[in-house]
């Protein structure tokens, strides 16, 4: 079953719609009751079913004057005007809130579909995904017969992948086994493919390679070594700048 907070913005809307109508309906009728109610005068400003010697004794001692007259029945018209005017714009508010409830749930939809598409539907990545450089830092055990060693030994490297977006690039890293700083701020040129699931590969000739896995953006890739037999390296490398 659905909670209180399970209403849709559409149903809000719809709601807020009803009330509007509702209102601007009492405030019609509440005007034409009004103006009905109002006793119609002649020009000498009486009923025109009045009594005639109620009428010349009125008028004796009445203080009206033509320009009083005029007062009042411009402050009469006036009345009547700004209730229509009232009315006028609460139609006017009507109208918006309705076009508002047509285009909003269009406009939802139309965003719900672009997110889940940026979010959930197919990514291609090509090349032109990995561009720029990306930091990287790594530590683990060093198995035989990696890099020479004859028994596990740690090691660690750090360094920076810069790619060009069309497949080639340069590592600068150093590198430590065991004691012993083997390289340092080494720069080495790298061949990489990326495929369209954005699964690719990085080959450092006559040295290691990787299999890597990029985030559809490009902003970050995942990193295993493959060879040679015995390497450590696995790591998150992470984009920091697209030069």
């Amino acid at each position: 079953m659905r909670g209180r907070n399970s209403i849709t913005p559409s149903l809000k809307i719809r709601h807020s719609f009803k009330v509007m109508s509702m209102a601007i309906g009492c405030v019609i009728r509440q005007t034409m009751r009004d103006m009905r109610q109002r006793p119609i005068k002649n020009r000498r400003g009486l009923k025109p079913n009045s009594n005639p010697k109620r009428r010349l004794t009125m008028q004796f001692h009445s203080t009206a004057t033509p320009k009083n007259i005029q007062l009042g029945a411009r402050t009469r018209f006036q009345l009547r005007m700004r209730s229509f005017a009232i009315a006028a714009g609460l139609v006017a508010i009507a109208g918006l809130v309705a076009i508002a409830g047509l285009s909003l749930p269009s406009a939802l939809a139309a965003s719900n579909g672009q997110e889940s598409q940026g979010s959930d539907g197919p990514r291609v990545c090509t090349l032109a995904t990995l561009q720029g450089r990306y930091l990287f830092a790594e530590s683990g055990v060093l198995l035989p017969p990696a890099f020479g060693v004859a028994a596990p030994t740690q090691a660690a490297d750090a360094g920076i992948h810069i790619f060009n977006g069309d497949g080639t690039g340069t590592d600068t890293v150093t590198l430590r086994i065991g004691s012993n700083i083997v390289l340092e701020n080494f720069v080495s040129p790298i061949v990489y493919t990326v495929n369209a699931d954005c699964t690719g590969t990085i080959t450092v000739p006559n040295g290691p390679s990787f299999d890597i896995f990029i985030a559809p953006d490009g902003r970050e890739f995942a990193r295993i070594a493959t060879a040679p037999a015995g390497n450590y390296p696995a790591s998150i490398d992470r984009r920091v700048s697209r030069k």
